[in-house]
């Protein structure tokens, strides 16, 4: 069905799918990624999403479910978690103006809140083995 449309909306030399990559800094075609997409259970942005914002691509989440209770908005994500396809192609728009920039803001992201904190590490640890 994705590609279908995007035959439809003429964007077939624009968007790609490509086989999961095991390593995003070593992948090869990586000088030709503009922009990742992916998709976030419950507000969180996953270890494939940490891999591809630490290989220095600019990473967009769309979030895909609802969580039963609703969580608080985390002021540091919420650039990059986007709730509905609608948003997600506004934000990869505005982000063209300025890759460099949103490059930036997740580098720092990711030096502050996951790689250097325990606490980060942690956090996503228990989302993914289900602990409070």
């Amino acid at each position: 069905a994705l590609l279908a449309q995007i035959g439809e909306l003429g964007l077939e030399g624009v968007v790609s799918f490509v086989d999961p990559v095991p390593v995003p800094a070593k992948d090869p075609a990586r000088d030709q990624v503009d922009l990742v997409w992916m998709i976030s259970l419950s507000g969180h942005i996953g270890y494939a999403g940490l891999e591809a914002m630490a290989a220095g691509f600019p990473t967009l989440l769309l979030e895909v479910d609802s969580p039963e209770l609703a969580l608080p908005v985390d002021p540091e994500l919420v650039q990059l978690i986007c709730s509905t396809p609608q948003q997600l192609v506004d934000r990869s728009l505005e982000l063209r103006k300025d890759p460099s920039c949103f490059r930036e803001q997740q580098a720092q992201l990711m030096r502050h809140r996951f790689l250097t904190t325990k606490e980060g590490i942690d956090q996503l640890v228990a989302f993914y083995i289900r602990e409070p």
